[in-house]
């Protein structure tokens, strides 16, 4: 159990990751291990890449009302 809250965050080499970089990570849509690591961090690089989607598919909507 203690190897999984430690590892909850990091990168490979230990580091504490920010959250600028979990989300930069998730637009650029790089290749992940979802089950190894934090719940959280994994939840959040699903999840960017579906809000973007609804956002530019309701501004495709307003664009095409007018």
């Amino acid at each position: 159990m203690d190897a999984i809250s430690t590892s909850a965050g990091r990168d490979a080499g230990g580091r504490s990751r920010s959250l600028w970089a979990s989300l930069v990570e998730a637009v650029r849509g790089s290749h992940q291990d979802y089950t190894a690591g934090s719940l959280n961090r994994a939840i959040l690089l699903l999840a960017v890449p579906m809000v973007l989607e609804m956002v530019l598919e309701s501004l495709f909507a307003v664009v095409d009302v007018f």
